[in-house]
C-alpha cells in the first residue's frame, strides 16, 4: 500500500482494518493488473453519514473508474460509476440514486466491484446472509474502455472510512 498522508487526513493500518480520515489516499498500485475480468472485494466496515469513499479500479497514469459509495442516511447508501481521465472532467456512467441500496447496519457491508474491458459491475452482499450474496447494484459499460492499473480508496469527506478483507481476483499482473 502508497498511504497518501496529508495535513488534510491519513491512512493508518491497524488490526488489519484500513482507515482513513480526512481526503487521503491509499493506492495498490505496485503492478498493472493483467488484461481480462477482475473482481475487487472488501468490507466497508466504517461509513459515517455523508461522508464518501470512491474505490478507483484501473487506475493507471490515463485515469481510472471511481466507484462512489455515499452514506445518504442511516439506511440508504448512494452508489455511482464514473469514467475519470487525469485533468478533465469526471464522466457518469451508473448511478443508484433513484433507488438507493438499503445500507444493512452494524457498521459491515460486504461490497465487490466486477471489472474489465469497459465493463463495471457493483454487488452487495451481507456478512453472514447468503440470501444478499453477490445482489447486484449497479453496472456500466464503457464504449472507450480506459486501461489496465492497479485500485485505491479515496476517502472524500474528515470523518472516518474504514475497509478490511481487501481481495483482488483475476489475472496475473503485469510485471
Amino acid at each position: 500500500w502508497k498511504l497518501a498522508n496529508s495535513d488534510s487526513g491519513n491512512w493508518w493500518v491497524e488490526g488489519g482494518l484500513l482507515s482513513g480520515v480526512g481526503y487521503v489516499w491509499a493506492e495498490y498500485r505496485q503492478a498493472e493488473w493483467g488484461k481480462g475480468q477482475h473482481s475487487l472485494e472488501f468490507d466497508l466496515v466504517q461509513l459515517d453519514v455523508r461522508n464518501g469513499l470512491h474505490v478507483n479500479i484501473q487506475h493507471s497514469d490515463t485515469g481510472r473508474y471511481l466507484v462512489g459509495f455515499r452514506r445518504i442516511n442511516a439506511d440508504l447508501l448512494y452508489i455511482y460509476i464514473e469514467r475519470n481521465i487525469w485533468n478533465a472532467p469526471s464522466e457518469p456512467l451508473a448511478t443508484n440514486e433513484k433507488q438507493p441500496a438499503i445500507y444493512l447496519g452494524d457498521g459491515k457491508y460486504r461490497a465487490q466491484t466486477d471489472f474489465g474491458g469497459g465493463k463495471t459491475t457493483v454487488y452487495r452482499t451481507k456478512d453472514g446472509q447468503e440470501v444478499f450474496a453477490r445482489l447486484p447494484v449497479l453496472t456500466a459499460q464503457d464504449p472507450k474502455p480506459l486501461p489496465t492499473g492497479g485500485f485505491s480508496f479515496e476517502n472524500l469527506e474528515k470523518a472516518l472510512v474504514s475497509v478490511d478483507n481487501v481481495a483482488v481476483y483475476g489475472p496475473q499482473p503485469v510485471q
